[in-house]
């Protein structure tokens, strides 16, 4: 395994396992046992936790609602427009 602090080379295992580096997984805030999401995009694997995935959904709400009501109240309000 070769490696600087942002990319290495490195062999897949056998079952299809890789090995993350320390330093990639304090940097991500990554800890054993923790979940990961694993995303597909232009050819690429990326790789953050779970908590940066709900912080990144949470952002692109908010560009939709401006930050001035939750998602869940935006839903029922327009449901309570809505003719029956």
């Amino acid at each position: 395994m070769r490696y600087d602090n942002t990319r290495i080379l490195q062999k897949i295992a056998p079952d299809g396992r890789i090995v993350l580096p320390a330093s990639f997984r304090k940097r991500l805030g990554l800890e054993a046992g923790g979940e990961i999401v694993i995303r597909l995009e232009d050819e690429e694997l990326r790789i953050f936790s779970l908590s940066n995935a709900v912080k990144r959904a949470q952002t692109l709400v908010r560009k939709y609602t401006g930050g001035k009501k939750n998602l869940t109240d935006l839903f029922i309000d327009s449901r309570r427009e809505a003719p029956c």
